[in-house]
């Protein structure tokens, strides 16, 4: 069958796409199975690696002193009850420093970098005492 502008190129027959649109799915199927058995062996690989890892287990160890925190906690309370709450993100800050400082684990401490001034200004402004 001849198009009407005179080209050379012909419609494809009804018959012919069926076959083409079955060998489009079929090496779609073909990539799918491999991508899949590819995931598959990658899985498997992965979860071989770690069980083949070195895995340690570390203690936590927590050095601080019960006088040193009775300290922090007493001038901390005192201090939040003489300036009406205001002191608050100054003893958070300091109850946390003394509990990271003093908490180690795999020969490694924690530290706590928090600023009161963010934490005071983001209380005031939800309208929150202490």
């Amino acid at each position: 069958m001849q198009p009407l502008d005179g080209s050379k190129n012909a419609l494809t027959p009804a018959t012919a796409e069926p076959a083409a649109s079955d060998e489009i799915e079929q090496n779609n199927k073909e990539r799918a199975a491999q991508s899949s058995a590819e995931v598959r062996f990658n899985i498997a690989d992965a979860f071989a690696r770690m069980r083949q890892r070195d895995e340690r287990v570390y203690a936590f160890t927590f050095t601080g002193q019960a006088g040193e925190y009775f300290r922090i906690w007493i001038v901390n309370t005192f201090l939040v009850l003489i300036t009406l709450g205001l002191w608050s993100p100054w003893a958070k800050i300091r109850k946390r420093q003394f509990m990271l400082r003093h908490t180690w684990v795999a020969d490694a401490n924690f530290e706590f970098h928090a600023q009161p001034w963010p934490i005071l200004r983001g209380r005031l402004i939800a309208g929150q005492g202490a």
